[in-house]
């Protein structure tokens, strides 16, 4: 903007035309503007969007409840036949996730949840001396990292899980006991890909400006700025600053 002849922007000094002195001049320094509302391509940026973001928390939050209310149901297919089958070690599994950290509506909130936001969940399965699992339990994308195998045959040596326990920060599983959901990234054949990669500008421009609306309402609804001038103005000129403003 060209008020008089002086440039309004971040640069401290300008010439100021038909005025015999030099201005300063930028605009909004309100409080917060140091705050970063970047959402960065990685788990830290994913978590942010989904927790600071309404719109985007809203969303995942509704996918994953209606995924959680849908009852599973076991089927023997037997040529053109399709029977339901009620009893069945697997079902009363999916039913009765684990005893210590959540039911099943809990399981598929999180699977859904890990899914959407990281674009990969894990199911640790415990076994307890058998083949078959006995409980099944949510691991955290964020902290797990996969170890690729340089054998040929082998895709994966371990998961590797980074705990909250000092005592024993860090888990090595089995790629046997870990069933994980990804979905396809082009870059990656290890790490699905986030959806919330492709949106990652939309989340941070609707944080951008979020904040602008709540520093411009605490500061009185007044945009942040001055223009400082050395000596001093004629009535005239400052009416007509004054009016090219305001226009």
């Amino acid at each position: 903007m060209n008020i008089l002849g002086v440039n309004i922007s971040r640069k401290p000094v300008q010439k100021l035309l038909n005025i015999p002195h030099k201005a300063q001049g930028w605009f909004w320094q309100a409080g917060g503007i140091d705050e970063d509302f970047e959402i960065s391509n990685d788990y830290a940026g994913y978590e942010k969007a989904y927790r600071e973001q309404v719109w985007v928390q809203r969303c995942i939050n509704l996918l994953a409840s209606t995924i959680a209310s849908v009852p599973i149901k076991l089927y023997k297919f037997n040529e053109d036949k399709k029977e339901e089958i009620k009893e069945h070690s697997i079902i009363n599994l999916l039913a009765d996730v684990n005893p210590l950290t959540m039911n099943a509506s809990d399981l598929w909130k999180a699977t859904t949840i890990g899914l959407k936001v990281y674009g990969n969940t894990y199911w640790y399965l415990v076994r307890k001396g058998g083949k078959e699992p006995q409980e099944i339990y949510w691991l955290n994308p964020g902290r797990m990292e996969i170890k690729a195998s340089d054998k040929i045959g082998e895709f994966i040596t371990a998961y590797e899980y980074t705990t909250l326990n000092l005592t024993a920060p860090k888990i090595r599983y089995d790629p046997y006991d870990i069933i994980h959901f990804k979905y396809f990234n082009p870059a990656n054949e290890y790490y699905g890909l986030s959806p919330l990669s492709s949106i990652r500008g939309a989340i941070s421009a609707d944080l951008y400006a979020e904040a602008w609306n709540k520093y411009f309402f605490k500061n009185a609804t007044r945009i942040d700025g001055f223009f400082k001038i050395k000596g001093s103005l004629t009535d005239e000129q400052r009416q007509l600053i004054k009016k090219t403003l305001e226009s």
